[in-house]
């Protein structure tokens, strides 16, 4: 028994270390195309196109103060690996993830990117008194990577709100809670629909999908 458990071990160890040498081999190879004065703020493995291969999405900002509108510049790239164990650039979005100064007084909007189910999940958080949340969902369809869904939450503690939008379907769910006068309470159900959709290339926060009453994502 014993000398079983500890074959396992070695191997799950074993496993790990390949893992990690992968990873950082990954990052190597993506500093031939990044530029000498931006930097990687996050990377991210796990299979995007459904190949049963892990591929990498990361995030690279400007060092420094940075030149944007909002401070860093940032810039997401996604990579398919190949069977041959090689990294290929398949989208590049440059405006897709918020600068760090543009979360108000709460500091960097960035939270975090997830790899999930084959979808790349971005999160943002930022505001003053009013605070608000968003996630972005990517998944890869027709040759690219295109928002499939959309949330918008927040709000100063007294009114809140939640806005959900599954962009493949056009289903948009808004609902606001006002703990002063429940009579302005909202929950609403509505169908939007995006042909095409959004693309990964050229999605704004709280840009490229606004709609009338103050709803953005």
């Amino acid at each position: 028994m014993k000398t079983t458990r500890s074959l396992l071990v070695a191997l799950l160890l074993s496993l790990l270390g390949s893992e990690l040498l992968m990873a950082q081999k990954a990052s190597e190879l993506f500093k031939a195309q990044i530029p000498s004065d931006w930097e990687v703020l996050d990377e991210q493995y796990g299979d995007l196109n459904k190949d049963s291969i892990s591929d990498a999405a990361i995030i690279i900002q400007e060092k420094g103060e940075g030149t944007g509108e909002y401070g860093k510049r940032r810039t997401i790239m996604v990579f398919f690996k190949g069977k041959d164990g090689g990294y290929k650039l398949v989208s590049r979005g440059e405006t897709s993830i918020m600068g760090d100064q543009a979360g108000g007084m709460m500091g960097d909007p960035y939270q975090s990117m997830k790899i999930i189910k084959n979808v790349i999940v971005l999160d943002f958080w930022g505001g003053s008194r009013d605070k608000w949340g968003l996630t972005h969902r990517y998944r890869f369809q027709n040759g690219d990577f295109y928002l499939i869904g959309a949330t918008n939450q927040g709000g100063d503690g007294i009114t809140n709100y939640n806005y959900d939008y599954n962009v493949s379907t056009g289903k948009m769910i808004l609902t606001v809670k006002d703990k002063e006068n429940p009579k302005k309470n909202v929950n609403e159900t509505k169908i939007v629909k995006q042909d095409p959709l959004p693309s990964l290339k050229t999605f704004k926060p709280f840009s490229t999908l606004t709609f009338d009453g103050d709803v953005s994502f």
